[in-house]
């Protein structure tokens, strides 16, 4: 691209690769470095940390490089399940070339993997034959498991026609069959279960790392059963974790004789040191085995020179001090001088000082600008300047000892003093971000009821949920959901009528039963009615009295805003965009904000605040950023420094750590207004803590504040911004409700290449904790332990570092001195700390990217959302991360124990807080989410139904229309059920129900319809009568109606007189005069007759439609 230019020793190096020649380069930075790699056919780079692997990813993939990343050494022993299912699908990815470029740390050279002619998969095809019995045992075969729906890469599921497949690799697809035949094959969200393109074939891999002969795998299985029942035991029960049992060398090899290509290494010391190791570990770990595995895998050691064995490929090797390269021989060895980049985005008189040097130097100088609109800001400095300089549009057309401005993107530096080259990039100049494809995380709002779980039923109140009976009456079959209520009478709930239901949740303990019939409940629910209007009222009160209010109006994001948000590191995702425009249209209208930014955890909530933060600090107003633990202030403050650090913005903390004399200068240099921005713990709270100008509070996670500060922090918001920031998230339904009282921002996008972590539950054992550190300790990584016990923690810690072989463990609690725990801190942050032991201190703030394991001694004893937090902890990187939460096996758990380990393990994936925050609304009650004086009033009613209540009551003072709610019973002598046979799953079941009770158009009829036949099938006509029936029965309630009888002919019984309205009759008559009659008594009844036998329904949804549409 550059080479016109070049006429030194760097284009002798180009040539010396180019030609096959294994070098050696001293003295590149990170862009002449990626420079000479861009024209191998394939890329294997091997980064000397973890820590440099994105810089390398970002540059590579902005050059069109297609990319993956390798960090987890994977061999015959590796049973964890996650990692081993992305290393295939990287592996496919090179057998089908569809990248060219792999990133692999040193560990990863230890690993084994399996040949490329050795992975085998299947292809099918639109129009393709196919046997569904052989298909399935053929997925099986190849590691993929049976389940009822798909939510996870490698399960399969059939339904009658149609294959549900999470193809390793490959987004979820549904194969629809004709007979035998290939129909369809199509994407679909596994979510919402619902297609979303159509494909053509679709290639499902095998899930099996390491291919087995089937012959030795034959005679294995018969040995470990004739000589090692408990190994064979061990096998049949957990087949995953078996399946390297026939490895042969015939089958495997380690990464570089994957392929042939480029293999650069960048850093020959460090890597060899790291590879070092890992050879040791991985020798170790044989000699350390349980069973006798080695015997039969027939496993050897690994010897450092069979991992040095390169075939073919050309080698490049980039070091930093002269000392032997003990990776390779090189052919050539060079020394080249560069300079180091600069960023220029915010510091233009820099930029045009060294252009002007360049100049003189007869430097050739490419600004990579990125575009024609960027061009414009340079083009007027430098005339500005009296720099001369030529547009161009393409680096080929730039001019030798020029100035060019290239309106390109282009993301390496490259001066090279030699060549007289500067090409200074997009990033260094603009700031340019990576794009991103943001993806909402999806998830169904509301958890149905099963069997076993108490309800609310809007009319007779709280029940228990039996589950769903089919019953014969009237000569028809019809499903029921079976409730029982006091004194065991029973309610048969009709499944059309199930929106009249909701899962009760609002306290810890059973709740009681109500009396059938609804009189008990009704007294009930008027109560809780007078207290939440008066909760409504204040609301809006207080709302009102804040608009009304009028703060600072902050100026227009300016160029200096832009330079510094296109200074982060990542681009941000769509919520995090739409909470930072909500919370800049707050200031900029001159609100006093009062916003709530609500967001799971690791979601980028402090990226938001620091942007709101920034705006504040260039109006000429302080910023306060209060913490309630002090790590979490110390992690805040390290972000902050980092992030300001190019802007003049003086950041500072406030907390324990603090020695008396820190904290008086900082107090003082506060007071006089030299502090931009103090973070810190409640001591900012204190008396003597004075800003000259506060204009933004932010408070992170409120609630977990005493009463006594939140007095204080109450003052303290008094006519200044305040930014709350809250990883406990607040169900959709209450936000929804609060929708003009309370100013809320949402964020449910996670970051990219976020990957959800592999959570279990098990009981503790010392193998299992020996096994989750040697594992993480073998790929360098960190791992936190959580023992919540103070008094026994040191000793715990000796335990921990006893099973792991003597690495380097310590432990931390709140009640350690300030020194001690800064010092612990300290070690955990640099790398120098292994495993920590720490009590649940750690549940907010530690942002460790290299720790990717936790484990949680005795989990039953922690809350739900701390269980959670702490998971947040980790997976905060790139790398599969992995979650233990343990329980001892030798007590029984509590009730609430064990729903807070199953809730834990059920929602683990990625934006899973709102179903925890649901969920803990269950186990721990509504205290801590709407305050302790409104728990009792949920627990008596539920909270959803209390959470439409509430939105009810601020609709009716804010004048808006209030939903009709009607309980309309549908007699019918029609069969209108879900049968069995089209679907078995109980909560799939539930789910339809649901959704047929709550079509209310037509067009929700007719997709219903379409989205049901797409999951499952053709329709039995019983569900679609189903169908029909509740919609039926929903504009029923349109027309204030309580019961309608469907037989040969029908009757729909009106609920009052003044249902049955002049325009109602009068288009009736006009229309449909000879089917439709009136009777005119106290309950008004439409009577229909005369329809052509098996016709009825659909003659009601006409009529039906007709008259709530135009009557």
């Amino acid at each position: 691209m550059f080479e016109k230019f070049l006429s030194g020793n760097y284009k002798n190096l180009l040539n010396s690769i180019e030609s096959g020649e294994n070098v050696s380069v001293f003295g590149l930075n990170l862009g002449e470095k990626l420079a000479l790699t861009m024209d191998s056919a394939f890329l294997f780079y091997v980064v000397d940390s973890i820590d440099n692997i994105n810089p390398v990813l970002d540059k590579l993939s902005a050059l069109g490089r297609s990319c993956e990343v390798l960090t987890d050494p994977i061999s015959p022993l590796t049973s964890e399940f996650a990692c081993v299912t992305k290393t295939i699908e990287i592996l496919n990815k090179i057998k089908n070339n569809q990248i060219d470029t792999l990133i692999i740390t040193p560990e990863v050279m230890t690993g084994f993997f399996p040949k490329l002619e050795k992975i085998t998969s299947i292809e099918l095809k639109k129009s393709q034959d196919l046997n569904l019995s052989e298909f399935q045992k053929q997925l099986i075969q190849m590691n993929y498991k049976r389940v009822d729906l798909v939510s996870e890469p490698c399960e399969f599921s059939v339904r009658g026609d149609i294959i549900d497949i999470f193809p390793i690799g490959f987004k979820p697809t549904r194969i629809s069959l004709d007979y035998d035949a290939i129909e369809s094959i199509k994407i679909y969200n596994p979510v919402t279960m619902l297609t979303t393109t159509e494909i053509d074939s679709v290639n499902i891999n095998t899930n099996a790392f390491v291919i087995s002969d089937a012959d030795k795998l034959g005679e294995i299985y018969d040995d470990l059963k004739l000589k090692h029942d408990n190994t064979y035991e061990d096998l049949q029960n957990n087949p995953r974790d078996f399946r390297h049992i026939a490895i042969s060398k015939e089958n495997y090899c380690h990464v570089f004789e994957l392929k042939s290509g480029l293999i650069v290494f960048d850093g020959t010391k460090e890597i060899y040191s790291k590879l070092e190791n890992s050879v040791k570990d991985y020798n170790e770990s044989i000699k350390n085995l349980k069973y006798p595995l080695n015997v039969l895998l027939g496993l050897t050691k690994l010897d450092i020179k069979d991992l040095l064995k390169y075939g073919d490929s050309t080698l490049l090797a980039f070091q930093s001090i002269s000392q032997a390269n003990r990776l390779f021989n090189p052919q050539r060895v060079y020394s080249i001088r560069t300079l180091p980049s600069m960023n220029y985005f915010n510091f233009k008189d820099g930029l045009v000082l060294d252009v002007k040097n360049y100049i003189k130097s007869n430097f050739t100088v490419i600004l990579c600008v990125g575009s024609e609109e960027n061009s414009y800001k340079f083009k007027e400095l430098f005339q500005k300047e009296n720099i001369n300089f030529e547009a161009n549009k393409s680096m080929s057309l730039c001019l030798k000892g020029q100035v060019n401005i290239l309106e390109k993107n282009y993301p390496l530096d490259i001066i090279l003093p030699e060549e007289k080259l500067a090409i200074i990039s997009t990033t260094s100049l603009i700031g340019v971000k990576k794009k991103v494809e943001n993806v909402k995380v999806d998830f169904f709002d509301g958890e149905l009821p099963k069997a076993g779980d108490f309800v609310v039923h809007n009319f007779h109140g709280v029940g228990k949920c039996l589950g769903v009976e089919t019953l014969k009456l009237s000569n028809a079959l019809r499903d029921y959901v079976v409730i029982e209520y006091k004194n065991s009478d029973r309610l048969y709930l009709p499944v059309e009528n199930v929106d009249q239901i909701s899962k009760y949740l609002g306290s810890d303990k059973a709740p009681a039963l109500n009396k059938i019939g609804g009189v008990e409940f009704a007294k009930t629910k008027s109560k809780v009615k007078s207290a939440v209007k008066k909760i409504a009222y204040d609301l809006i009160a207080l709302y009102r009295e804040r608009m009304n209010k009028k703060g600072v109006v902050y100026p227009v994001d300016d160029e200096l805003q832009t330079s510094f948000e296109n200074s982060f590191p990542y681009a941000e995702t769509s919520d995090q965009l739409s909470a930072i425009n909500d919370c800049k249209k707050d200031m900029e209208q001159g609100k006093i904000m009062d916003r709530l930014v609500c967001g799971d955890v690791g979601f980028g909530k402090t990226e938001v605040a620091l942007r709101i933060a920034f705006k504040t600090i260039m109006s000429g107003r302080q910023v306060a950023f209060l913490c309630p633990t002090t790590i979490l202030s110390e992690q805040h403050y390290s972000t902050a420094k980092s992030r300001f650090a190019d802007f003049g913005v003086k950041v500072e903390v406030l907390n324990r750590l603090k020695s008396p004399s820190e904290v008086s200068s900082i107090i003082k240099s506060l007071k006089d207004g030299k502090i931009d921005m103090l973070i810190g713990t409640h001591k900012i709270l204190g008396k003597d803590v004075e800003f000259k100008n506060l204009g933004l509070l932010i408070l992170d996670e409120e609630q977990k504040f005493g009463v006594a500060d939140k007095d204080k922090i109450k003052n303290m918001k008094k006519n200044v911004n305040v930014l709350t920031l809250s990883a406990t998230p607040i169900p959709r339904t209450l936000n929804m409700s609060l929708i003009g009282v309370r100013d809320i921002s949402v964020i449910e996008t996670p970051p990219m290449q976020r990957i959800a972590s592999d959570v279990k539950v098990l009981e503790y054992s010392d193998e299992l904790v020996k096994k989750a550190i040697d594992f993480e300790l073998g790929r360098h990584g960190q791992v936190l332990v959580i023992y919540n016990r103070v008094e026994n923690i040191e000793k715990f810690a000796s335990h921990i570092r006893s099973l792991s072989g003597g690495a380097v463990v310590s432990y931390a609690h709140g009640q350690m001195n300030s020194e001690e725990l800064e010092h612990e801190i300290f070690k955990l942050y640099s790398n120098v700390t292994q495993i920590l032991v720490a009590t649940t201190l750690i549940e907010n703030g530690v942002d460790l990217p290299n720790a990717n394991t936790l484990i949680v001694i005795n989990s039953d004893m922690l809350g739900l959302s701390q269980l959670y937090q702490l998971k947040g902890r980790i997976g905060r990187s790139d790398k599969q991360s992995f979650a233990y939460f343990t329980y001892d096996s030798r007590k029984m758990l509590t009730e609430n124990g064990y729903k807070r380990l199953q809730a834990i393990e059920e929602f683990s994936g990625m934006g899973s807080g709102f179903k925890i925050a649901m969920r803990d609304l269950e186990i721990r009650g509504a205290g801590s989410l709407l305050g302790l004086e409104q728990s009792g009033h949920i627990e008596k009613i539920g909270y959803n139904l209390y959470v439409k209540l509430l939105s009810d009551s601020i609709k009716e003072l804010n004048n808006e229309k209030v939903n009709y709610v009607s309980d309309v019973r549908v007699e019918t002598n029609i069969s209108a059920y879900l049968s069995h046979d089209y679907i078995d799953s109980s909560s799939a079941r539930m789910k339809v129900y649901k959704e047929i009770s709550n079509i209310n158009t037509m067009e929700k009829f007719v997709e219903f319809l379409k989205n049901t036949k797409e999951i499952y099938g053709d329709m039995p006509e019983e569900l679609v009568n189903l169908a029909k029936i509740g919609f039926i029965k929903n504009m029923c309630g349109v027309l204030h109606a309580s019961k309608i009888v469907i037989k040969d002919n029908c009757n729909i019984v009106l609920d009052s007189k003044e249902s049955l309205t002049k325009e109602l009759v009068a288009g009736t008559v006009d229309e449909y005069s000879e089917y439709i009659n009136f009777n005119f008594a106290d309950l008004p009844t439409i009577i229909i007759s005369n329809v052509p036998k098996g016709q009825m329904l659909d003659f009601l949804i006409a009529y039906l439609q007709f008259v709530t549409c135009n009557c």
